[in-house]
């Protein structure tokens, strides 16, 4: 099965001369806690809530003076909406990531492909063992303070 078929294509992205407060402020109407962040229709980075907070509140920036793009994931991983559930799922499980930009020939963002959406295919697809892998990353950079870890003794 292609992504196409199953991505999430109602998609709400920041370009990435938005600010920070504004972005913050997309994510909280529409229930977000990940948002794309674009150029010319094409993704250029990620940012996710705690990110926001980490990158922005903790460092002291003024979140209405620090835009997107300063402190976006640069070089998001992206796939192609032709591209096959299985291997998206792979590359999900390899890179420990929850959510893949895909994107169509021209390279404009056109959905996003994620754990849920996974998760609502059969088993067969491999969405326990993504989230296996992702839940012992998190648990491993969380305890690891050369991964950044904030519990690290």
């Amino acid at each position: 099965m292609k992504l196409k078929n199953v991505m999430s294509t109602e998609i709400h992205a920041v370009s990435k001369g938005a600010g920070v407060q504004e972005t913050a402020r997309v994510m909280e109407i529409f229930g977000h806690s990940f948002i794309p962040v674009i150029s010319e229709g094409r993704p250029v980075g990620t940012v996710t809530a705690d990110e926001l907070v980490s990158r922005v509140v903790a460092r002291g920036l003024d979140p209405t003076r620090t835009s997107v793009a300063e402190v976006m994931n640069r070089e998001p991983l992206v796939v192609c909406e032709d591209e096959l559930v299985e291997d998206a799922s792979a590359k999900m499980q390899n890179s420990g990531l929850q959510r893949l930009l895909v994107v169509g020939d021209d390279g404009t963002l056109r959905g996003i492909f994620s754990l849920s959406d996974l998760a609502m295919l059969s088993e067969d697809h491999g969405a326990s063992e993504v989230l296996k892998r992702i839940s012992e990353s998190r648990k491993h950079s969380a305890l690891d303070p050369a991964l950044g870890g904030a519990f690290a003794s």
